[in-house]
């Protein structure tokens, strides 16, 4: 009897011992394989929960750098962009060598670029810091594939502050802060704003001045126009006119 109580004993003790044995990596790969099918299902929050689990459960395992990059990509494809620029930022951090980081820098540009406002009335911040972004993705990885794509963010995200800056001066300029309005038109004209852009600051510009009553730099930047030509020669000869008889005026009262 007490040997048949022994050789129990011992089944139980090796059962026990038995369920305790590490996790094998088998479990990170299941787990990260329904986490990428929820999301490919467009199941995100329960993909990402599955992600979450996979780096506390196996910290250890391979599947941990798949794991957070899928985490980046599910929120930023829930277009939670703010968050996945949080998990590719610090992605890059606790991994420097990784081999695609030109990828990681990419998704955080991205990330930004999709930030921007809807309308030119609101903060430019997250245009700038797009900039930035794809600006340091052109400098530290001069040979990647994502390089093509960049010009033409670099473009829309330069055309939108234009727009904010244009938007700005032309409030000042109709609610008749002339001062305003002709430092920030001369701002644009300082600029590598297109010429579209330039036409129209010249000459609200111009006329800021008048309207300011600042004809002598009036005067002064109706010379540029020979060499620029962003107003008709008929419309700088009545700038012309206008603000030499408002200098003139102007001695006169002195």
């Amino acid at each position: 009897m007490k040997k048949i109580l022994f050789i129990l004993f011992m089944g139980l003790l090796f059962v026990g011992c038995s369920s305790t044995k590490p996790l094998s990596t088998d479990g990170a790969e299941n787990l990260y394989l329904l986490a990428k099918k929820n999301i490919e299902n467009g199941q995100y929050l329960l993909g990402i929960d599955r992600l979450d689990e996979l780096k506390t459960t196996y910290s250890m395992s391979d599947f941990i750098l798949k794991a957070e990059i899928l985490k980046g990509e599910a929120l930023f494809q829930q277009e939670n962009y703010q968050d996945s620029i949080d998990v590719f930022m610090n992605f890059q951090t606790m991994n420097p060598s990784y081999e695609k980081m030109d990828y990681i820098q990419w998704m955080i540009a991205e990330g930004y670029f999709r930030s921007m406002p809807d309308t030119i009335d609101r903060d430019l911040a997250m245009a700038y810091d797009a900039i930035r972004q794809y600006s340091i993705l052109a400098k530290d990885f001069p040979n990647s594939k994502y390089l093509k794509e960049v010009e033409g963010r670099l473009k829309a995200c330069q055309e939108f502050i234009y727009k904010r800056e244009m938007y700005i001066a032309d409030f000042y300029f109709k609610t008749k802060r002339f001062q305003s309005s002709s430092s920030r038109y001369k701002d644009i004209l300082s600029s590598s704003a297109p010429k579209s852009f330039k036409e129209k600051a010249y000459k609200n510009y111009i006329l800021s001045l008048m309207n300011g009553r600042k004809y002598l730099r009036c005067l002064e930047a109706l010379k540029t126009n020979e060499v620029v030509g962003y107003i008709s020669k008929a419309d700088e000869r009545n700038y012309l006119e206008t603000c030499k008889s408002g200098a003139r005026e102007e001695e006169n009262e002195f």
